[in-house]
């Protein structure tokens, strides 16, 4: 890994339960204080990277079977997901996930204890997720079962980052939520990347939104990754555009027969 980077994933491949493939020679690099999407269909293989780097691919009877990643200078590998939590890597899953039964401030309370901080540094840490995000402060002795779809993404976003992550994993942040309500989430990842330095790796189908907010794209499909590039390059393409943004006469297409296809009439 060069000093820069922060995250790196050499050539892994994951399977779930012995049998079924889900990745397939996936490899990446994330430079530290920069934005990176993976973009594709379902079942492309996001969450699957996603849940291989966080570790918690060993939860749902997956394996990196091959290759290596490291996070930091730490082999995740070799790193229970704890202790990755611990050294600054933390992932959203995809869902909303939050504790219902409890308020806006309790769940957030949940994740800073992973550092154990002392109640200054608690109060600190709340005050600043409520700077990021004044709908949870407006509802911050709310249950968070009573929330809307997008404060409880925001809630969960909240949740990872009061334990001051240096790398946020964000699975399909945008899923059932309103154009707005989008915009607002990424406008408040763009400002934590910017104000903060903090660096985000996100999965997401909406690849409109993820190259907008994004500094580098990976288009994956079935498990691989079949391009990558800059992401204000990749939003002017036409074959990402056809196969991704739903622009062009020849209707959606994989990115792979996309290329093909452009190439060809490139070629004539």
């Amino acid at each position: 890994m060069t000093t820069s980077s922060i995250l790196r994933v050499d050539n892994i491949h994951v399977i779930y339960d012995q049998v079924i493939l889900g990745a397939r020679g996936i490899s990446l690099e994330l430079p530290e204080g920069r934005i990176h999407a993976l973009l594709g269909a379902n079942g492309a293989g996001k969450t699957t990277t996603l849940k291989a780097i966080s570790g918690l691919i060993r939860a749902e009877r997956g394996e990196v079977t091959c290759g290596s990643i490291h996070f930091a200078g730490h082999d995740v590998l070799k790193s229970d997901p704890a202790a990755l939590v611990s050294q600054g890597l933390v992932q959203v899953l995809e869902g909303r996930h939050c504790f219902a039964e409890l308020d806006v401030d309790e769940n957030l309370r949940v994740g800073a204890f992973v550092r154990t901080p002392s109640r200054a540094d608690l109060r600190r840490g709340l005050e600043r997720i409520y700077t990021y995000f004044p709908r949870l402060a407006e509802r911050r002795r709310s249950r968070a079962g009573y929330l809307s779809g997008g404060e409880q993404q925001m809630l969960a976003i909240g949740r990872a980052l009061i334990a001051s992550p240096r790398l946020v994993l964000l699975d399909e942040p945008s899923m059932g939520l309103a154009p707005q309500i989008v915009i607002e989430i990424f406008e408040i990842v763009r400002r934590l990347n910017h104000e903060e330095g903090v660096s985000f790796l996100l999965a997401e189908q909406n690849a409109a939104i993820a190259l907008r907010y994004s500094d580098h794209a990976h288009i994956l499909e079935n498990g691989r990754i079949a391009g990558s590039g800059p992401s204000a390059e990749l939003a002017e393409r036409d074959d990402v555009r056809a196969s991704y943004l739903g622009i062009g006469a020849e209707g959606r297409r994989s990115f792979r027969e996309a290329r093909h296809y452009h190439s060809r009439r490139r070629e004539h």
